[in-house]
């Protein structure tokens, strides 16, 4: 993770190597941080298996 001072707000961005079906991904995405001065960003992912890959495009990035 690396965070990112921006207009005061503190913003954590994720990447995932080996993401498989996207636990990780979809966690950082719905996650209710209830202090506004943080941010969570899933900024990459990847993973070698064509189906992995195929999963995790249908659970994190609907396609």
């Amino acid at each position: 993770m690396m965070k990112i001072i921006s207009g005061g707000v503190m913003i954590f961005k994720l990447g995932e190597l080996f993401c498989g079906p996207g636990g990780i991904g979809y966690a950082a995405k719905t996650a209710k941080i209830n202090n506004p001065d943080f941010a969570v960003i899933h900024a990459w992912a990847d993973d070698y298996g064509k189906d992995t890959c195929a999963t995790y495009g249908k659970n994190i990035t609907h396609t």
